[in-house]
């Protein structure tokens, strides 16, 4: 596989996309950031959606066979999301999707995983990094992956860049969240960055920066661990990214830790909902109930033991949901 080096994950897969010449649909993951089908939309690149499973909170595995098996000519591939930076083990899967058609191109999006430079995964056709703004790796730029260069070739395509785009783009996906309204989407120059290192300086700073950010992690996790009553936590290998919760009432808890000035976020916002493309009710059903609690830079100790306390006593009085 090829290493390649971008200002942003976003780009990295606008580039392969356009490298594809026959647009027939990828199938996405209901519970998808989204910038990756504003992406889509800009690439022309059509676009299925399914939605996730509650036990692996992934695209649901029997769904997307099915669905690959009756039709193996119909999808040009699948960006298979690893959800909350979930490190599962896919090969076997990804295998199959392969065995169904050889040519379903798959894209594992690992942007909220800790970020990885060996790699011997043999089904996959693009896997993608970011050390952008939230990510496991947070420098609000920058974006690496691996490719396929035996069957897929990758150009790197000068865009112009204005960052009030960026936010423009960014505003309307919010607003539309805040309202319930449909997104419709609008071209314009969102698409871009700089480059602030040579690619050998941003690996190099990448390994050096990593045990200090995974220490700090741990740590903070820890309390969560610790403190917060086990059926209100997602299973443990789902706490990489960020440490998450499940509530009842999510909108009082979020304003109970806005009020105490701390922090904390929504799981994304089902992409059905977003541009009113069905219902995804288990993405739906996340959405409603899963809290991100911060675990990164940005969040001290005692930040986290202040969270603890509304955490706990929001569960005494609300419950913890089922899912």
């Amino acid at each position: 596989m090829k290493i390649i080096f971008e200002p942003r994950s976003s780009i990295i897969l606008y580039n392969f996309l356009s490298k594809i010449s026959k647009k027939k649909p990828f199938i996405l993951p209901s519970n998808i950031c989204p910038i990756v089908p504003a992406i889509f939309f800009k690439a022309k690149f059509p676009f299925e959606i399914i939605d996730i499973s509650l036990d692996t909170m992934e695209i649901d595995k029997t769904v997307i066979l099915e669905k690959l098996k009756k039709t193996p000519t119909a999808y040009s591939g699948i960006l298979w999301l690893r959800s909350y930076g979930v490190n599962n083990n896919n090969e076997d899967l990804f295998k199959s999707i392969k065995k169904i058609n050889s040519s379903l191109v798959i894209i594992d999006d690992r942007c909220l995983m800790k970020p990885k430079f060996d790699h011997t995964y043999k089904h996959s056709d693009l896997i993608i990094y970011s050390t952008g703004y939230s990510k496991f790796v947070d420098y609000d730029w920058g974006g690496f992956g691996f490719i396929n260069n035996k069957v897929y070739s990758y150009h790197s395509q000068k865009q112009i860049f204005i960052n009030d785009h960026l936010r423009e783009l960014t505003k309307s996906f919010k607003y539309c969240m805040e309202k319930g309204t449909k997104y419709e989407y609008s071209d314009s120059k969102w698409l871009g960055g700089t480059l602030e290192l040579d690619y050998k300086n941003y690996k190099n700073k990448i390994l050096n920066d990593l045990p200090n950010i995974s220490k700090h992690k741990k740590r903070i996790n820890s309390l969560y661990l610790n403190n917060i009553p086990k059926q209100a936590q997602l299973p443990g290998n789902y706490h990489d990214w960020r440490f998450n919760i499940l509530v009842n009432n999510k909108v009082q808890f979020l304003k109970s830790i806005i009020n105490k000035k701390l922090f904390a976020s929504n799981h994304y916002y089902p992409i059905t909902k977003l541009i009113n493309y069905g219902y995804a009710p288990n993405s739906e059903k996340l959405f409603n109930h899963v809290i991100n609690l911060f675990n990164d830079k940005r969040y001290t100790e005692t930040m986290a033991i202040d969270t603890i306390d509304i955490v706990n006593k929001h569960i005494k009085k609300w419950g913890v949901p089922e899912l």
